[in-house]
């Protein structure tokens, strides 16, 4: 197989031929990444959102906000009661860096591992986090469109929900921001993080001689 001279277009393109393997292991592993996710979301959802019952609900790939809130006027008349649903729609999308981290680490160091494992487990983590923080950000916002609904604490006990303060909204937005940006970069990140020998050598390799003589 033809591969450039150039080391770092030939590192581009190991991780080009890597890709398809990696993008197939991880549509693979469709429902494990999915399980866990949920698994990892929902507690600290319902945790953060008890007064109004918060949770997520599978529907297929597809993830629904669920909140049990009820009518503004008469909460008790049963026969108004509503269930607030808001749609998440399918989070695996939020998996993508997964697939070209380990094209980036197999590119790099192809018998590392350990490299692979700890790399997962840190963008999975940063996944995790962000899609907590997305889900909070739309619960918050959920509960703020239903501010003077009521919600039932016991059979036939009844409180005004809690309105969710303006503040949270603005900081869960920015930390959606901030995580979204560095999830976007993990796969670099991370692959230089756990390869940093090979990463350093690789660049050095790359550069003009005339240039690494000047350093």
């Amino acid at each position: 197989m033809f591969l450039p001279k150039h080391p770092w277009l030939r590192y581009f393109t190991l991780v080009a031929l890597w890709l398809p393997l990696t993008t197939g292991i991880w549509l693979f592993s469709k429902p494990v990444l999915l399980d866990t996710l949920y698994l990892s979301v929902n507690p600290i959802i319902s945790h953060s959102f008890t007064q109004s019952k918060a949770h997520i609900e599978r529907e297929g790939d597809t993830w629904v906000l669920g909140t049990v809130i009820l009518q503004k006027e008469q909460p008790e008349d049963k026969s108004r009661r509503r269930y607030q649903y808001l749609k998440i729609g399918s989070v695996f999308q939020y998996t993508l860096e997964i697939p070209l981290l380990w094209a980036m680490l197999l590119g790099l160091a192809p018998t590392s591992w350990r490299s692979l494992l700890g790399g997962t487990l840190l963008v999975f983590g940063l996944i995790v986090l962000k899609v907590t923080v997305s889900t909070s950000l739309q619960t918050g916002e959920l509960l703020i469109s239903e501010a003077g609904s009521y919600v039932e604490l016991l059979t036939d006990n009844y409180q005004q929900l809690h309105p969710f303060p303006t503040a949270g909204i603005i900081i869960l937005k920015a930390l959606h921001l901030i995580l979204a940006v560095i999830t976007l970069l993990s796969p670099v990140l991370v692959t230089y993080l756990l390869q940093i020998q090979a990463a350093r050598a690789l660049f050095i390799a790359g550069q003009p001689a005339s240039q690494i003589h000047e350093d």
